[in-house]
């Protein structure tokens, strides 16, 4: 197995085992390319009004935890991965 395809493996292994139990909104790969507009907090904003009950996501960067829980997410698992893979922060809003 290639390399990039074992840090895959490892890193949907570790947010498998990361991941709440239960019905939850799963927030996937949501984000801005251009920081500092608002333009990441509209589209949270946006969706987080459109659902009902617990939300779960996972950042990729520190700078965006504050971001998060501004809108009741609490940091509840901060993953690192080995072969100088990034840290990665699961969060959750009840």
């Amino acid at each position: 197995m290639g390399s990039g395809l074992r840090r895959g493996v490892v890193l949907e292994r570790a947010f498998t085992r990361a991941r709440p139990a239960g019905q939850l909104w799963y927030l996937a790969q949501i984000g801005a390319s251009t920081q500092g507009r608002g333009v990441g907090s509209a589209l949270l904003e946006r969706r987080l009004a459109s659902i009902d009950g617990p939300a779960y996501l996972e950042s990729s960067n520190l700078r965006n935890v504050p971001l998060y829980q501004r809108f009741g997410f609490a940091v509840i698992e901060e993953i690192s991965l080995p072969e100088d893979g990034p840290t990665l922060w699961t969060m959750l809003r009840r």
